[in-house]
């Protein structure tokens, strides 16, 4: 039998919508989807109306793009696949993508105008994945390996429509390629064959149309009836197969930008770890060997997010020279000093000599700046954090972050320096006089000019009145290194940080110059949600499944009673915060974010000798060897979420008796939980040394 033979069967047994490339028949132009999109975010989730009606009563308009007045509302659900749109079940404009935002930012809400953002679209394409028979199958780039091998074969690098719902798309492995190949060619030169093949087509594979999804992609044009691989692409898309053939990614290069099921990847897991971790708390520590980057990665974020109005220049200028930015205008880098055992070194401090006034430091006068611009995330950081004892130089900040709140768009914190107002000196004539005007006037340029602006004098009162308290837009980020010089942390300095580990080095990226991790600017809506953050897990609880992340805190405090190592409200709440963090930035698995969480914020604390860890006095158990149990029994599950099920017929065995249905469960494919992975080390650690540290 020839290999066509076998391809002509399995096209006539393709008889349901699980054996063919199939997406929803109607609108399926990017274009199209993005004003769907926009209808979907305009209608706000409005609970005076649903939303077929608002669909409905809107898809004609101009703004909307005119779409026709046949399209249904239920053509949203192609967003899905496109990227734009998390799930459609319910319809809700909270699960609009990142790339959507990002669409939209770059064409200015003009979707018709996809030239503006067609890499996003290639990128989008190439990542988008069908389940197909129990197999994951990429339709975009199968598609180009096929017309690479029929181009190769013919010259012409073309198959017609009915070709591609013929062969390609009842195909649910990549091995299969020379398969379809073959059997392409055949139905071209044997007329028996080919009459064979279409009559053995069903009704599922004439009802494919995801070709006209797949067309939106630059490489392919719609000639006719033809799929069209058109010249000037031809080697890019080598390129990209042959990439994707050996490495298993679908970017073209190092810097790309691409989208994975509507996360923007520019984001790898790495970056959107970070933004979560800023985005639950403005706090973070970076620990690890000398050298891995942990100061880079601070300045990075600040040039990812800094802007034309900040740097004082246009945005073709910033966008030309926003990487080579050594100090981007919302970025300071301060050294910590071994000597540093008060907070005057941070703070600044009062002084009569020569004059009396007070002594700002650089920690200050960039938080004063942020003030000035409370849009613009502002990173500050602390290099080598720990050579000083941190709760001795730190202490007014570390109090001042856990005081945190906000009353409609008004945030507060305690102050770091007391109101100024109440800074006083007796002048020689005795007589009681105010530091406040000089402390403002020092903070604040162009206080007491002409015409002074209107933040810069309500910023002025605020700082006499309240003090200098932290701005939202703050970010603080310690670089820690662990060695006999430095210091260790307390608990109390732990309890209120976001803890990484930065150990790994990847000698291959670092030679090939793609070693930073964060090599885009962030959207306006990333930087957004870097600034305007929750505070408390009160307002998140419902976008989160809270009653399982108490669920696993609880099994994990179960763990750690009698121990000092056992959470307080402070963890969960920043559970929760931080799960629905991740989620804002594209990271639905509720898995993955606890997996973080756990690394962050709770094997964090976990310090001490055998005897201190040991479960009890009996038993060789250690509290890590629990905290595994619990990782495992709640994690690893969660990241088999079902997505599709469907009972199949029951069968007759080998003795004549009916079997009981079958399930088919698509799953999620499993991923490696970090916790478990520093678990398994700090418990060889704890063997080897009879001691352990999650720092060491």
């Amino acid at each position: 039998m020839r290999i066509s033979d076998i391809k002509k069967a399995e096209i006539a047994s393709a008889d349901n919508m699980d054996s063919v490339w199939y997406i929803t028949k109607q609108n399926q132009s990017f274009a199209d989807l993005c004003y769907m999109s926009h209808i979907l975010e305009d209608w706000n989730n409005d609970e005076f109306e649903n939303y077929e009606s608002f669909f409905n009563r809107s898809k004609t308009k101009q703004e909307y793009g005119s779409l026709s007045e046949n399209t249904p509302h239920r053509a949203t659900i192609n967003c899905v696949p496109a990227g734009l749109l998390t799930t459609n079940d319910p319809y809700n404009s909270d699960n609009l993508t990142p790339l959507y935002y990002s669409i939209k930012e770059r064409c200015n809400a003009n979707f018709a105008n996809t030239q503006s953002y067609q890499d996003l679209i290639n990128n989008q394409l190439q990542s988008f994945v069908l389940r197909v028979n129990n197999n994951n199958m990429n339709p975009l780039l199968f598609l180009l390996k096929i017309l690479l091998q029929i181009g190769d074969a013919t010259g012409e690098y073309k198959i017609t429509i009915n070709e591609f719902k013929l062969f390609v798309a009842t195909t649910s492995l990549w091995k299969d390629y020379f398969k379809v190949t073959d059997s392409i060619l055949r139905y071209r030169e044997d007329s028996v064959y080919k009459n064979e093949c279409d009559s053995a087509r069903t009704q599922s594979v004439q009802d494919v149309r995801i070709q006209k999804f797949l067309a939106n992609h630059e490489f392919i044009e719609t000639e006719g009836k033809e799929l069209v691989l058109q010249d000037q692409f031809i080697m890019r898309a080598r390129k990209l197969v042959a990439n994707f053939e050996v490495n298993g990614t679908t970017a073209e290069q190092s810097r790309l930008t691409y989208y994975v099921n509507g996360k923007d990847a520019t984001l790898n897991k790495d970056v959107v770890s970070y933004l979560s971790a800023i985005r639950t708390k403005p706090f973070l520590l970076l620990a690890g060997i000398s050298g891995t980057g942990k100061s880079r990665i601070v300045r990075k974020l600040a040039q990812a997010t800094t802007t034309a109005k900040l740097e004082n220049c246009d945005e073709q200028t910033l966008n030309n020279s926003r990487w080579d930015l050594h100090k981007p205008a919302n970025f300071e880098i301060i050294q910590v000093k071994p000597n540093w055992h008060n907070s005057m070194d941070v703070v600044g401090y009062q002084t009569n000599i020569p004059t009396p006034r007070y002594v700002f430091t650089p920690f200050v006068e960039f938080i004063a700046k942020a003030w000035q611009h409370p849009t613009v995330p502002f990173f500050l950081c602390l290099d080598e954090m720990n050579l000083a004892p941190v709760e001795e130089y730190f202490a007014e900040f570390l109090s001042a972050i856990e005081s945190r709140s906000k009353k409609g768009n008004t945030y507060e914190t305690d102050p770091i320096i007391k109101p100024f107002k109440d800074f006083n000196y007796e002048n020689e004539q005795g007589k009681k006089c105010s530091l406040a005007e000089d402390m403002v006037n020092l903070l604040l340029p162009g206080y007491n000019a002409g015409n002074m602006p209107q933040h810069i004098i309500e910023l002025s009162k605020r700082f006499k009145k309240k003090g200098l308290t932290l701005p939202e837009n703050l970010v603080v980020i310690g670089t820690v290194n662990m060695d006999e010089t430095t210091f260790s942390f307390s608990r109390k300095v732990l309890d209120r940080a976001m803890s990484f580990e930065m150990n790994e080095v990847d000698y291959d990226s670092f030679l090939e110059d793609t070693a930073d991790i964060i090599t885009e600017p962030l959207t306006a809506k990333a930087s957004t949600l870097l600034v305007d953050r929750p505070i408390k897990a009160q307002d998140v609880k419902d976008k989160v499944d809270a009653d399982f992340i108490v669920s696993y805190l609880k099994a994990v405090n179960e763990k750690l009673d009698n121990t000092p190592f056992k959470l307080g409200y402070r963890a969960a709440n920043e559970a929760m915060l931080y799960v629905a963090a991740s989620k804002s930035f594209g990271q639905d698995s509720i898995a993955t974010a606890l997996d973080e969480f756990t690394t962050m914020k709770i094997l964090s604390r976990i310090e001490g000798d055998t005897t201190k860890l040991r479960v009890d006095d009996n038993s060789d158990k250690t509290i890590l060897d629990e905290l595994e149990t619990v990782t495992k029994d709640f994690l690893k599950p969660a990241n088999k979420l079902a997505v599709h099920q469907e009972e199949q017929p029951a069968e007759e065995n080998a003795n004549g008796e009916d079997n009981a249905p079958v399930k088919d469960v698509v799953v999620a494919a499993p991923v490696e939980l970090k916790s478990l992975d520093k678990i398994k080390r700090m418990k060889e650690q704890l063997k080897r040394n009879s001691f352990v540290s999650y720092w060491d």
